[in-house]
């Protein structure tokens, strides 16, 4: 599988709300859908709500945005099959890192959307026209969604975004062509979601 690049799909202004998404597959893959684009949680909306919740404790992410590859360490990434290093990437949706494994058809984006500056409420706005949209329960206190343009779920694929300040928020995209990730993708994408915040959380 190749490295995928992510293009700026709502960054200017949250002109849209992500790329549609193909199946995984050991052809080039798809780009990686971008949104825009603690100990006290935030508050628990329906998907019907205006915008995302408030985050109460906003997250320093400035060593990650600058070292996108260092959010997920070696033994977690083993866990997904994916043993190989990351290819980090710097677009105008934001810095972000791709982790593939040929054999398995198991790929991994991580990144931030640092080109909008509504944070996830950028996503929530863009909800009507999303194939795709679950808000989930808050990830160690801070908000976050399924979601897609197309939903690609029964393809192998997942997006779960996360808020970790009112303006700023990270996408992580699950994409498997074969095994059992392929039948649940969404289950990886959250675990990978959970990874990454208490990554972002410690600081190291």
């Amino acid at each position: 599988m190749n490295v995928r690049r992510r293009t700026p799909s709502i960054v200017l202004g949250i002109a849209a709300a992500g790329l549609l998404i193909a199946g995984c597959s050991s052809s080039p893959p798809p780009p990686r859908q971008s949104a825009d684009s603690s100990d006290s949680p935030s508050s628990s909306p329906t998907s019907s709500s205006a915008s995302a919740p408030h985050v109460a404790k906003p997250l320093d992410t400035s060593k990650f945005q600058a070292a996108p590859c260092t959010m997920l360490q070696s033994a977690q990434l083993q866990q997904f099959g994916l043993s190989t290093p990351g290819d980090p990437k710097a677009d105008a949706t934001g810095p972000n890192c791709h982790w593939s494994n040929l054999d398995s058809g198991v790929s991994l984006d991580v990144g931030f959307v640092t080109g909008n500056k509504d944070g996830l409420s950028a996503l929530y706005g863009k909800r009507s026209s999303l194939d795709l949209f679950t808000v989930l329960p808050d990830i160690d206190g801070y908000p976050a969604v399924i979601y897609g343009v197309t939903d690609n779920r029964s393809r192998g694929t997942c997006n779960v975004d996360v808020g970790v300040s009112d303006s700023l928020n990270f996408d992580a995209m699950v994409q498997a062509a074969n095994g059992p990730l392929k039948s649940d993708p969404c289950s990886a994408a959250k675990q990978i979601a959970g990874m990454v915040v208490k990554t972002l959380a410690g600081g190291s």
